[in-house]
């Protein structure tokens, strides 16, 4: 493994561990990450001691985008409706994917798209929930990154029919910064 698969796999790991503290107060279970693998990204253990993989995904604009945005429309943010299309696209993509090279993983795998540069309540009102019912994840979660800096946690929103809507993680309200 290069120096810079294995930087992205240390990012990817710490990231997982925000996503795996969110996870817990979204559903009341604790996930336990068991090794890093590649297809999926983690193998992490349920309660029960079912494996289940975690593919983490960025949604994120083109890197020529981002910068005309903030340059001439003086603007950060990604537009929530273009990061909505994003990660539609980012699932019809993954799934294929999953279904071609997750092996025993195919059937138990869960997608998490991380979103850093738009926070999930501007995105919120652009999700139709019947655009995530064809794929074979057995969760989707949207993971709002936005907050990471300011709280030291994130946020989620359910895309699966048994965790679907707005998680509010209780570490990302109240002031700031302690």
């Amino acid at each position: 493994m290069s120096d810079k698969e294995l930087g992205k796999k240390m990012v990817e790991r710490t990231e997982l561990e925000y996503f795996l503290d969110a996870y817990k107060y979204a559903t009341g279970q604790r996930l336990e990450l068991v090794y890093s693998h590649e297809k999926p990204d983690f193998i992490c253990n349920r309660p029960h001691g079912m494996l289940v993989g975690v593919e983490l995904t960025q949604v994120m604009r083109d890197p020529r985008d981002a910068l005309w945005d903030t340059i001439i429309k003086k603007k950060e943010e990604m537009n929530p409706y273009d990061a909505v299309e994003i990660l539609y696209s980012l699932l019809e993509k993954k799934d294929i994917s999953r279904a071609k090279n997750y092996g025993k993983w195919a059937d138990n795998c869960m997608l998490v798209f991380q979103i850093k540069e738009c926070p999930i309540s501007a995105i919120m009102p652009y999700i139709v929930k019947d655009d995530y019912d064809s794929h074979g994840f057995s969760e989707l979660w949207i993971a709002d990154y936005s907050t990471l800096d300011t709280y030291r946690a994130i946020e989620l929103f359910g895309l699966s029919p048994q965790m679907w809507g707005y998680h509010k993680n209780p570490s990302c309200s109240g002031k700031p910064y302690g």
